[in-house]
C-alpha cells in the first residue's frame, strides 16, 4: 500500500541541544492511501486516519539522531468496512528529512510549529509523508 500522510505530534521532553531519551506522539492526521489493506481495495474516495508514535534514546538538536516507531492506519475499503494496520519502523534524521525502514518505508519531512531548538526548545511539529510504502 502507497499512503501519503500527515499529522502534528508533541515531543516529551522537548528536543534541545542535550542528549537525552525523547518520545514524539502524534495527533490523528490523514492518510491518502492505494492499494490493498487486509486483502480489501482501500476507497479512494474516503479520508483515512494515521496516528504514529516515535521513540528515540540519542536526540538532539546538534547532530542527526535515530530511532524506531509504530505506525496505526486505518482506512475505509471499497467493501464499506473499516480497517486498521499497525506497523513497526525506524527512523534516522538529516537536517528536516526523515527516513523511515522496515515496515513503513520513505522519506518524509519535518517542521518544528513551536520552538527551533536554538533559541526554544522543540516541542511540537508536522510530519509529511507524500510516498510512504506500508508492508502487511
Amino acid at each position: 500500500m502507497i499512503c501519503a500522510l500527515n499529522a502534528e505530534f508533541t515531543i516529551n521532553p522537548p528536543l534541545d541541544p542535550t542528549v537525552r531519551s525523547r518520545t514524539a506522539t502524534s495527533d490523528p492526521g490523514p492518510a491518502f492511501c492505494e492499494g490493498q489493506i487486509h486483502g480489501e481495495t482501500v476507497d479512494p474516495t474516503q479520508t483515512g486516519e494515521w496516528r504514529f508514535t516515535a521513540q528515540s534514546i540519542e536526540s538532539s538538536c546538534v547532530a542527526p539522531f535515530s530511532g524506531d516507531g509504530q505506525s496505526r492506519i486505518t482506512l475505509q475499503t471499497t467493501q464499506g468496512n473499516s480497517k486498521t494496520v499497525s506497523v513497526d519502523w525506524n527512523f534516522v534524521t538529516a537536517g528536516t528529512v526523515l527516513t523511515t525502514t522496515g515496515e513503513q518505508t520513505g522519506v518524509g519531512e519535518f517542521r518544528p510549529l513551536i520552538g527551533n531548538c536554538v533559541t526554544q526548545p522543540f516541542e511540537r511539529g508536522e510530519f509529511t509523508f507524500a510516498n510512504a510504502t506500508i508492508k502487511q
